[in-house]
């Protein structure tokens, strides 16, 4: 009779009342050390997510910048290969550009049948004097311009146009 005893309060016939208060006095749970260390990895994790969330507009604004400079590379180099001119044409409205062959340098090339790639933009542009970047097939510009901005957030980015050689650089 005491051996069902023992077995329905949970310990076998070898365990005496001591044994089993002994072991049921650690119950199972986090210790304040536990708790404690969890609560500083996601403080550090929340601290790391705020710094790279607000340096997000400068990131955004320097990987369009790349992109525009790779396009106008890319045309000024389409146009030395297919010894014919490239224009692009900017969209400050819609935020975006468009590259067109121009074998004439004119207004009347950006038909469908020159039309090479259409590029929309995240961030907002502005040019200094007109929308239009004409490479002649020599590889130097037909215009004379001199810069595109680039804003995001109140921070700017320049891509200044070297007309006589159709070298482009990063402000």
């Amino acid at each position: 009779m005491s051996i069902l005893k023992n077995w329905l309060k949970g310990f076998t016939p070898i365990e005496t009342n001591e044994q089993s208060v002994r072991n049921k006095r650690f119950l199972p749970g986090f210790t304040l050390v536990e708790i404690s260390i969890v609560v500083a990895i996601l403080a550090v994790a929340g601290t790391a997510a705020v710094v790279s969330y607000s340096s997000l507009p400068s990131l955004k604004l320097e990987a369009e910048t790349r992109k525009v400079l790779a396009d106008i590379y890319w045309a000024r180099q389409r146009a030395v290969a297919t010894n014919i001119g490239h224009a692009l044409r900017f969209d400050q409205a819609g935020k975006k550009y468009s590259i067109y062959k121009s074998p004439t340098g004119t207004s009347s090339d950006f038909t469908s049948a020159n039309f090479l790639k259409e590029i929309i933009l995240g961030i907002s542009l502005s040019l200094a004097q007109t929308n239009l970047y004409v490479y002649s097939p020599k590889g130097n510009m037909y215009l004379d311009q001199t810069s595109i901005q680039f804003n995001n957030q109140g921070k700017t980015k320049n891509i200044r146009v070297f007309a006589e050689t159709g070298n482009v650089k990063l402000e």
